[in-house]
C-alpha cells in the first residue's frame, strides 16, 4: 500500500498563504498567527529557525512566536539586548542580514556567539510592514553562511507581507467593532433618557426641558447616572416627586 505523496511547494506555499490570510475567524488570534508563520517559513524556506516580533503599543519589540525553544531563547536575548538584526531591521524599516555569523557586526558577537553554538551560521531579518506602516520583523536563523536563494527572499517577504495584511485588517475589524459598539451604546443611552422624559412629561404635565431638568437634579442629588435615573423610571422601579409649581407673585394695584 502506497502513502500519498506530500503537496509540492507550490500546493504548500499556496495553502499557507491562506490559513495567514483567514482573519475572519472568530477564534482569530494574532500570537496564533505568528506562530504559523515561524512554522510555514521553517516549512518552506531552506532555513532552520523562524520567529517573529511584533511591536506593543508603546511601539517597541516584543516576542510573539518562536519556530523552536532555541529560536525562543535567541529572540528574547536580542530584545533583553537592544541590539541584533531584527531590532535594526525594525529600526531602520529594511531587510537586515548576517550572511556568516562568525563575523558580526561589532556590536552583536554575543548574540552571533550563541547562535553559533546552535548551529546557526546566518541570519536574515524581514520588516513586516505594509506601505509605511511597520508592525513588526521576521527572523529566519540559516544553518549555513550565505544569502537567502532568490526565491526564498521572495517566498519569505511574500508570507511576512500576508500576515501584516491579516493582522493590520483583524485591527481594523476590532476598530471598527469597537466604534460600532460605542454608537450603539450612545443611541441606547439616548433613546432611555428620551422614553423617560416622554413618561415625566406625561406624568406631570411638564415640558421635554423641564422632564430632562427635573431628571437631572435628581440624579446629581442621590449620585446617580442619569441614564440609570432613566431606565428606573422607564422600567417602573422608581418615580420622582412632582416638581415644584411656578407661582407668579400676585399684582397689587394701587
Amino acid at each position: 500500500m502506497t502513502t500519498p505523496s506530500s503537496p509540492d511547494p507550490a500546493e504548500r506555499l499556496a495553502a499557507a498563504f491562506v490559513t495567514l490570510a483567514d482573519t475572519l475567524r472568530t477564534d482569530f488570534d494574532v500570537i496564533d498567527l505568528m506562530r504559523r508563520l515561524a512554522g510555514h517559513c521553517v516549512d518552506l524556506l531552506d532555513v532552520a529557525g523562524a520567529g517573529a516580533m511584533i511591536a506593543g503599543p508603546d511601539g517597541k519589540l516584543e516576542l510573539a512566536a518562536s519556530s523552536d525553544d532555541t529560536m525562543r531563547a535567541l529572540e528574547q536575548y536580542e530584545l533583553d539586548i537592544d541590539a541584533g538584526p531584527c531590532l535594526s531591521a525594525y529600526h531602520h524599516n529594511d531587510i537586515t542580514e548576517v550572511r556568516d555569523l562568525d563575523h558580526p557586526e561589532q556590536h552583536w558577537t554575543d548574540l552571533a556567539a550563541r547562535a553559533r553554538t546552535h548551529g546557526y551560521a546566518a541570519v536574515h531579518a524581514i520588516p513586516m510592514r505594509r506601505e509605511d506602516q511597520i508592525i513588526g520583523v521576521l527572523n529566519l536563523y540559516s544553518t549555513a553562511p550565505g544569502p537567502l536563494s532568490l526565491v526564498d527572499q521572495q517566498c519569505g517577504q511574500a508570507l511576512a507581507d500576508v500576515a501584516t495584511i491579516a493582522t493590520l485588517q483583524h485591527r481594523t475589524l476590532a476598530a471598527h467593532a469597537t466604534h460600532t459598539g460605542q454608537l450603539q451604546s450612545a443611541f441606547t443611552t439616548r433613546l432611555i433618557i428620551e422614553q423617560a422624559k416622554g413618561i415625566l412629561t406625561e406624568r406631570h404635565s411638564i415640558t421635554s426641558n423641564r422632564a430632562f431638568d427635573l431628571m437631572r437634579r435628581y440624579a446629581r442629588h442621590h449620585q446617580l447616572k442619569i441614564v440609570d435615573l432613566a431606565h428606573d423610571i422607564t422600567t417602573g422601579t422608581r418615580t420622582l416627586p412632582n416638581p415644584p409649581q411656578n407661582h407668579r407673585k400676585p399684582h397689587h394695584s394701587r
